[in-house]
């Protein structure tokens, strides 16, 4: 009994090592050969996985791949429906040739890599039963210009549209809530995202690089670093709050490098607000900074308005403010600024190479402000006036010797 049963187990390990060979036969062996599990019609070549076939690769010779300008994939082969495209050979290798690619109705999920640097083909219909899309499936795509994601998809992956410097529209059916990391980054004509309202999660870098003139923050999104940096055409950004006054955070570099970028829009109460590392970074364009009309708390982190170097005035800073290292430093056509009584911190380097600054006004009368010597990185000509003569010994005292005037 033993024995029947060694055998019997050694057999089914032969053919589960048979049926592994085939797949690995479809996935990296050419030429293909038509039989069991495997199917090559039209040079695209099917793997049969339980009762629906896999597209595994799409040329089952080298000529072919070096001549086609079509990928027709099929519906159904041998009665049985074509569900996925899940490449196993010719990954990111592309095809300069095909210009048109046809795709059946029965495809519910496109993976990974799918048509990665396909790039002449410009326009693509997606199958209404397709649920989901794999990393980098349409990625360098550089001819597509519009596309539709079916109803079912509701989670758009990392780079999963990366580089498609022509696609100008997203058109959506259905409610997507997620977009990848550097899901559509470089996407430099792109100025439309069908259902972007209904994002709760925005990943880094997901929109950097592409072509929207105005973009919205929304307060029911959470948002990954870079979002919307180096948005080249990004004039106006519109930060949204919900019907109570909320928290606020501008993530880390989420505009930066955004050198059109000249209104800012934010709701007229907030919470907290909080300009995160580099959220605004060579934001060149930027003259008036306009802040919400009341706040509860404002940090200005590090470096998150550097090199903004047309930013002029900043109005309403109120509630209590914290302004950390280099966070306007570069800002050289600002020529005024007022620290409220309610500043907690400043830091040094917070002014640096601010050439225009002609006058600040410290409005607290606590030494503890100025004792860390930040008024020593201010241009010479700058004035700074204190309420009290306190103030000003302990400006004096941190090393200052520019301009001090009391009153």
């Amino acid at each position: 009994m033993k024995k029947v049963l060694r055998i019997t187990l050694a057999a089914l390990g032969l053919l589960a090592l048979f049926s592994a060979l085939q797949l690995c036969f479809a996935a990296w062996g050419r030429p293909y050969e038509t039989g069991g599990r495997i199917q090559v019609v039209d040079h695209v070549v099917y793997y049969r996985s339980g009762k629906s076939y896999v597209v595994v690769d799409y040329f089952d010779t080298d000529t072919a791949a070096a001549n086609a300008t079509a990928v027709n994939i099929r519906a159904n082969v041998d009665g049985k429906p074509v569900t996925r495209i899940s490449l196993k050979s010719g990954i990111k290798t592309g095809n300069r040739r095909v210009t048109r690619i046809t795709l059946p109705g029965s495809l519910k999920s496109i993976c990974a890599n799918a048509f990665y640097n396909f790039e002449k083909v410009e326009s693509l219909t997606l199958p209404a039963a397709l649920k989901s899309i794999g990393v980098s499936a349409f990625q360098g795509m550089r001819a597509l210009k519009t596309i539709t994601l079916p109803k079912k998809i509701h989670a758009v992956p990392e780079r999963a549209f990366y580089g498609c410097a022509a696609l100008q529209r997203i058109n959506s059916s259905g409610k997507v809530t997620e977009y990848g990391k550097s899901a559509f980054q470089g996407c430099a004509a792109l100025s439309w995202v069908g259902g972007y309202s209904n994002a709760a999660f925005v990943d880094d870098s997901a929109f950097a690089g592409t072509g929207f003139p105005t973009v919205r923050v929304l307060h029911t999104a959470v948002y990954g670093s870079a979002v919307f940096a180096n948005c080249k055409k990004l004039t106006t950004a519109v930060i949204e709050s919900g019907a109570r006054p909320a928290d606020l955070t501008i993530a880390y570099g989420m505009f930066s490098g955004c050198s059109a970028l000249r209104t800012l829009r934010f709701p007229n109460q907030v919470g907290e607000l909080t300009f995160a590392f580099h959220a605004f970074q060579n934001c060149t364009a930027l003259q008036t900074l306009v802040l919400p009309k009341q706040s509860q708390h404002i940090y200005f982190n590090e470096s998150s308005f550097l090199g903004c170097k047309s930013l002029q005035s900043i109005r309403n800073v109120n509630g209590t403010v914290t302004i950390g290292s280099s966070a306007f430093s570069g800002c050289t056509a600002l020529q005024s600024m007022t620290i409220p009584t309610t500043t907690e911190y400043v830091a040094p380097w917070a002014f640096y190479n601010c050439p225009g600054l002609r006058t600040l006004r410290i409005e607290g009368t606590d030494r503890g402000l100025v004792q860390n010597g930040f008024l020593n990185y201010l241009p010479a000509g700058c004035t700074v006036y204190v309420k009290t003569r306190a103030m000003k010994r302990a400006a004096q005292d941190a090393g200052y010797s520019g301009k001090i005037v009391v009153g």
